[in-house]
């Protein structure tokens, strides 16, 4: 059985968890004994740092495909259900994170962002935006591979303090 589906370019901050509607499940029965079962994955970002986040946005450094069409493929028997996104699909996808999500110096900060499952063969970057419209950039060269029903756990990052009016700035940095 297949259906296409649309992955949302865009999906909303839950804090520990997916955004409403951005986790696609299928299920399939000849006998109405319903099993689901998870069509994506996703990945954890583990955030510190004294900003107030609004948005993460994810893309592959291979044009891999992340939202927008698809087609998923579901089974009746104990075959896990399949996803193939199609070739004008979207290389990136969106957390929109609201008037903000308040990061802390000291305890991370979970961002889960569901995925198809994808091999980042030449690692992918992340763009974080703050309240203030600042940018900061995370980024990894390393192969990764987000798997259907399973989380890729990104280690804890702290995020570079961004200046604020008064800060001294020198050659070396913000002092």
């Amino acid at each position: 059985y297949t259906l296409d589906v649309v992955l949302p370019s865009e999906q909303t901050y839950a804090p520990e968890s997916f955004g409403n509607g951005s986790m696609a499940m299928v299920a399939v029965s000849e006998d109405n004994n319903i099993t689901f079962r998870n069509v994506l994955g996703g990945m954890k970002l583990q955030l510190k740092g004294t900003q107030t986040v609004t948005s993460i946005t994810l893309q592959g450094k291979n044009s891999e495909k992340l939202s927008g069409a698809a087609t998923v493929t579901a089974y009746t028997d104990e075959i896990k259900p399949a996803i193939t996104m199609a070739s004008d699909a979207s290389t990136s996808v969106t957390l929109n994170c609201g008037s903000g999500v308040q990061l802390n110096e000291t305890t991370a900060t979970e961002f889960i962002i569901a995925l198809p499952p994808v091999l980042f063969s030449q690692g992918f970057t992340v763009t974080i935006t703050d309240d203030a419209g600042n940018e900061q950039t995370i980024e990894t060269d390393k192969e990764n591979s987000v798997l259907r029903s399973s989380l890729l756990v990104m280690p804890e990052v702290t995020l570079d303090k961004v200046p604020q009016p008064g800060d001294y700035i020198d050659e070396y940095g913000v002092n």
